[in-house]
């Protein structure tokens, strides 16, 4: 079997210019396909995040700043200020 090739290869350049033009215009009216939904569209109800991988550390240092980081996350909602105001900071 031989392959299949170019609908202009047999052409002459006059005939294959032609042969474009006419496709072009060919290829601007035909109508355009139904719309599919995205593939990436939200889902209908909500579901819960996925959790995201934390790759362990080889070091035991980052192991402990790691550590402290998650203690200090966890003090961060019993957070208190020092007294510094924020109403008034003009002086009076």
């Amino acid at each position: 079997m031989r392959a299949a090739g170019s609908p202009f290869q047999a052409k002459s350049s006059q005939e294959q210019k032609e042969q474009w033009i006419w496709w072009q215009c060919q290829r601007d009216t035909v109508p355009p396909e139904e719309e599919a939904p995205p593939v990436n569209a939200l889902p209908e109800r909500d579901a819960p995040p996925m959790p995201v991988p934390v790759q362990p550390t080889r070091h035991q240092q980052y192991d402990a700043i790691m550590q402290r980081m998650k203690v200090a996350q966890g003090r961060t909602g019993a957070f208190t200020s020092c007294g510094t105001s924020t109403q008034d900071s003009s002086g009076k």
